[in-house]
C-alpha cells in the first residue's frame, strides 16, 4: 500500500481493511488444526472466492494430513492470477485445494507482496469443528 494506514504506519493493507486500507488479497493459508482455507479477494466488487479443507483428510490424527505433525505446503498462482492452487503433502499423502476468482494479475504487476501474519485470536471459518479447539 502507498497509504501508511492505522497500524503504526506499516503500510499494511488487506481485503478487510484491518488497518484502514483496503486492497486485493490472496490468502494461501488461513487455518487452524481443523480447517484450512485458501482464498482470493478483489477490492472492486468485494468479491471473495474460497476453497476449504476439513474432515477426514485434514485434522489431528488424520491418515492423510495429520495437523499435529509438520506438513509441506506448495502454492501455485495461475498466469492471470485468477486461481490459486495449494497442495498439502505429508508422507505419501497429499490433498489439493484451489480458489478461483478475480484475476489479481494487475495487483501482482504493481508489486503485491507476501505478508505473513500469525494470530492466536480464534477465527470464524464457518465450520463447527473450529469450536472444538481454542488456542
Amino acid at each position: 500500500s502507498e497509504d501508511p494506514g492505522q497500524c503504526d504506519g506499516d503500510f499494511y493493507c488487506d481485503a478487510d481493511a484491518e488497518c484502514g486500507v483496503r486492497c486485493a488479497e490472496a490468502k494461501i493459508m488461513q487455518a487452524n488444526r481443523f480447517t484450512w482455507e485458501t482464498s482470493l479477494h478483489d477490492t472492486v466488487n468485494s468479491m471473495q472466492r474460497q476453497s476449504m479443507l476439513f474432515g477426514q483428510l485434514y485434522r489431528p490424527e488424520s491418515k492423510c494430513i495429520n495437523t499435529d505433525r509438520p506438513f509441506r505446503v506448495d502454492a501455485t498462482v495461475s498466469l492471470d492470477a485468477a486461481s490459486l492452487l495449494v497442495k498439502l503433502t505429508q508422507g505419501d499423502c497429499f490433498v489439493e485445494t484451489v480458489a478461483t476468482g478475480p484475476g489479481l494479475d494487475h495487483e501482482l504487476r504493481r508489486g503485491m507482496t507476501l505478508a505473513l501474519s500469525y494470530t492466536r485470536i480464534p477465527r470464524k471459518f464457518g465450520h463447527k469443528a473450529c469450536k472444538q479447539y481454542s488456542p
